[in-house]
């Protein structure tokens, strides 16, 4: 289970953090982005382990989304548009595990 939690954490932060970058978050920025999502995704992965379920799954997604954006624009210093950022960046770390998994592929 750790294994599978750790392989998740590192397909979002390797999907989300170039996606912050091309946002132009920097410095304290791009670490906010780091660390919301050091916080979202093991409780993310480790729920979705737990009870796999599709609807729960979107609904933990929605949450992930939900929380990311809220700390993007409390706490960045420079984050235009941090819900719009939060949705570009969790859209890709799960498109890409979902394409991941439909090719039954792990990292």
């Amino acid at each position: 289970m750790l294994i599978a939690l750790g392989e998740a954490l590192a397909l979002t932060l390797a999907m989300e953090l170039p996606v912050a970058y091309l946002w132009r978050l920097r410095g304290r920025d791009l670490l906010l982005a780091g660390l919301v999502n050091l916080v979202t995704n093991p409780a993310v992965g480790l729920c979705h382990l737990l009870w796999p379920s599709p609807l729960l799954a979107a609904a933990l997604e929605l949450g992930a989304f939900a929380v990311e954006g809220f700390y993007y624009r409390r706490y960045g210093r420079n984050i235009p548009r941090p819900f719009r950022l939060s949705a570009a960046a969790n859209g890709a770390s799960l498109g890409l595990g979902l394409l991941l998994s439909a090719l039954e592929l792990r990292l």
